[in-house]
């Protein structure tokens, strides 16, 4: 099945705003890494239930690119929120974590993840 685009609408977000749409991203992390892990566990092949938890992926998949937020990875459960200040930095949410307490900086190669008291917008800290 088809999936699409990655995601066509990369929304730019503030601290706040991720931590807020969080509570909307959540839930549809939880579900996807539940199903998932349920299609990889699989051990025999029936088409009805992999056809009806793909399109049930790509529902929940359609609903997150509507937030903008970018989904990293289904095994983990990694979402990440693209800074509205700096296009390589994206606020880091992993599920198991309270809420956004890292966050991501696109290096040239890969994507390196510090925690946000590192962090400085402007010349002040964040937390």
């Amino acid at each position: 099945m088809d999936f699409g685009p990655e995601n066509t609408n990369v929304e730019r977000f503030t601290l706040e705003k991720a931590r807020l749409a969080l509570v909307f991203v959540k839930p549809i992390m939880q579900e996807l890494t539940e199903i998932w892990k349920e299609l990889h566990a699989m051990s025999e092949q029936n088409d009805k239930f992999v056809e009806k938890k793909l399109k049930r992926i790509k529902y929940c998949l359609d609903e997150l690119n509507l937030v903008g937020c970018i989904v990293r990875d289904l095994d983990t459960g990694h979402v990440d929120f693209q800074s509205e200040d700096d296009e390589h930095l994206f606020y880091s949410f992993y599920l198991g974590e309270k809420g956004i307490s890292h966050y991501n900086r696109w290096d040239g190669n890969r994507l390196k993840r510090y925690p946000l008291s590192n962090l400085l917008v402007g010349n002040e800290k964040v937390l």
